[in-house]
């Protein structure tokens, strides 16, 4: 169930990424530190004003730049993950420059797996 989540998110975040760089890099990363797993998707797309990151996070929100007028979107994507990053227990942020691209960071806790080799079969 939580695995289905995180690719939620992740088709969202790499879905925004691919939608608003036309040309240039998308790199996705992911990393176990301690007990989280950290997920880094970093863009050289078209960047989002410093005073307009805040609302992204908000449901039907678009931000409003004449280059991001012909990507279409209900605006829902960020405030999913959000609130599902949430749920699950993690965090979520966003680091911007326009023109020169974004940063999306976020981790959710992992529990260790469980060890199921000294448990009996149930008949």
């Amino acid at each position: 169930q939580d695995l289905n989540r995180i690719q939620q998110v992740l088709f969202n975040l790499v879905g925004n990424a691919i939608k608003f760089t036309e040309s240039g890099e998308i790199n996705i990363s992911c990393e176990l530190r301690s007990e989280f797993l950290w997920f880094h998707i970093s863009d050289t797309g078209i960047g989002i004003p410093s005073d307009k990151i805040e609302r992204v996070f908000k449901g039907f929100e678009q931000v409003d730049n004449s280059n991001s007028k012909t990507h279409e979107g209900s605006g829902l994507g960020l405030a999913i993950c959000l609130e599902t990053v949430t749920l699950l227990g993690g965090k979520i942020n966003l680091r911007s420059e326009l023109g020169k691209g974004t940063i999306v960071s976020f981790y959710v806790p992992v529990s260790p797996p469980v060890d199921n080799t000294n448990q009996m079969p149930k008949l």
